[in-house]
């Protein structure tokens, strides 16, 4: 069976160069007022136990070693939004951090607390879903923010939906299974909006059933083989992340 996946954009060699910029902008304003104050980050992400954003972190670490930060803390939300909202609140509070770099669990929901941190002097910078309003917004959504790095998840679904179509090309019906990693996140409900709709206007695929795979493998397959043994006649599997799909590939 095909297996289909979410095309890669950001990876650690990215967010190395993130965190390279964010350390460059405030040693900069940090050198002005005292040569020998340090430069300390916080990296607040949605799970600290995810592979995907253990590769995040290694590349952040790399560009804060290259540059004469550290990070001295890394915060995991558990993919719990009024966690990570807690989790900022604390880290502006104790006036340790000159840099956050944020993996958002939900954008909307940490719009507050991301404000307060730009207020207080904190050099913020949000990776893959922006810290803002709009979880499709690739704009700087809030005043102040130094950057923000990622991609459409519109266009990621579309990109994901056209795979499909691709392989479903000489079948019909193509009766296609798809797991979403966590639904119940504001960039995942685009998302699966997104590869959905791609998919309507094709009228041999029937996408007949949909599962969360909790963005790791082990989820991806157990999911996987839930939906094998409920719908033994499937002809493609997409997903929307490589662990994922990984983890169906095993099943």
């Amino acid at each position: 069976k095909p297996l289909m996946t979410a095309r890669s954009v950001l990876t650690a060699v990215g967010v190395a160069a993130v965190a390279a910029a964010l350390v460059s902008s405030a040693g900069a304003q940090i050198r002005s007022r005292a040569a020998s104050k340090p430069i300390t980050i916080a990296v607040l992400l949605n799970s600290s136990a995810n592979t995907y954003y253990q590769a995040n972190l290694a590349g952040a670490q790399a560009a804060a070693k290259q540059y004469g930060a550290t990070i001295t803390k890394v915060f995991s939300a558990n993919f719990v939004a009024a966690t990570q909202a807690t989790q900022i609140t604390d880290a502006v509070t104790s006036k340790a951090y000159s840099i956050f770099l944020i993996a958002p669990t939900a954008s909307n929901v940490i719009v507050p607390e991301v404000t307060a941190a730009v207020k207080a002097g904190i050099k913020v910078a949000c990776m893959l879903s922006p810290c803002g309003l709009n979880p499709n917004g690739m704009a700087r959504q809030i005043p102040g923010l130094t950057t923000f790095v990622g991609y459409s998840m519109t266009e990621n679904g579309n990109d994901i939906a056209q795979a499909v179509v691709n392989a479903c090309a000489n079948l019909n019906p193509c009766n296609v299974v798809y797991e979403p990693g966590n639904n119940t996140l504001p960039a995942e409900v685009v998302r699966s909006a997104a590869f959905n709709s791609h998919l309507k206007s094709h009228s041999n695929i029937k996408v007949i059933s949909e599962q969360q795979g909790g963005y790791l493998a082990g989820p991806g397959r157990t999911a996987m083989q839930n939906m094998i043994q409920a719908h033994p006649n499937i002809n493609v599997a997409a997903s929307s992340g490589d662990q994922m799909t990984n983890g169906m590939a095993q099943a």
